[in-house]
């Protein structure tokens, strides 16, 4: 973990508070964040570089206009690096192509509902998404279509969160159940009628907000204002390893691409805050 530059600053000045970011990893040399803010329904996407410093900027690289509600989530595509994917509240997931700036793909979400959380698989072929009716849908983007679907037995009342453990053919959703105990259920997409395993986390009113690190492997498990919780994948179940103490605490996590760590302090993962 990072505790060296826990100070460092990045300003992205916006019209609004911050509903949502990610940070995409393809590139070594500086970052690309996509932001959204609660009060509209604009994707902005930001060219950031330089972490060892102080970082303040009120001009956005890029501007995705589509949507018709507020945006729920963002994620950048796991192999293209022009791609990327939003959903909102309008009950649209739209594959946007930030080369021409218009959106190559885009899925209409049934019986009102929207997808509330997504993440694309390891070749980026496939994605998941859980939706307001806690609905967990496997979608083929070749073909536009949801080819596997199941209701899970998260709270329909409180918001759910899913994130693909690639390459395994394994997903994590996390949520609360109706007794606002926070809960993770671990899925294997070749058998979705029934979940591997489940856990409990007890009772918070903070949303667990799952990160994959693939390359460890280890499952994050951020929530606002508590320490970072972990687990670790091996032979297809998660078990609970430590519990990272953070300095500061935040809001929102992200993982920031495994380039930017310093190895020579051991560090083996290094996060994006929002305070």
């Amino acid at each position: 973990m990072d505790k060296s530059n826990a100070s460092s600053k990045i300003t992205l000045n916006h019209t609004g508070i911050v509903c949502n970011f990610n940070c995409s990893h393809h590139d070594d040399e500086l970052a690309l964040v996509a932001s959204s803010c609660r009060n509209d329904s604009v994707v902005r996407v930001w060219h950031v570089s330089g972490f060892e410093e102080s970082n303040s900027t009120n001009i956005t690289n890029m501007q995705l206009i589509g949507h018709q509600g507020k945006i729920e989530c963002l994620s950048f595509h796991s192999v293209f690096s022009d791609l990327l994917a939003s959903s909102a509240s309008d009950g649209t997931i739209k594959l946007w192509n930030m080369t021409c700036m218009t959106d190559k793909i885009s899925l209409k979400l049934p019986d009102d509902a929207f997808s509330q959380s997504f993440c694309f698989d390891y070749m980026g072929e496939r994605m998941v998404s859980i939706t307001s009716k806690s609905l967990l849908q496997i979608f083929d983007l070749r073909t536009r279509s949801s080819s596997l679907q199941v209701e899970t037995q998260h709270s329909r009342i409180k918001s759910s969160r899913v994130v693909w453990l690639h390459p395994e053919p394994l997903v994590v959703s996390t949520g609360f159940d109706k007794s606002s105990n926070r809960t993770l259920f671990l899925w294997d997409i070749r058998r979705l009628d029934k979940s591997v395993s489940e856990y409990s986390f007890g009772s918070s009113y903070a949303q667990i907000e799952p990160i994959w690190d693939s390359e460890l492997p280890l499952l994050y498990l951020p929530a606002r204002n508590e320490s970072l919780a972990m687990m670790e994948l091996k032979s297809g179940l998660l078990y609970q390893t430590t519990i990272a103490k953070m300095e500061k605490t935040a809001s929102c996590l992200e993982l920031l691409p495994k380039s930017l760590c310093d190895t020579s302090t051991c560090e083996i993962a290094r996060f994006l805050r929002l305070g």
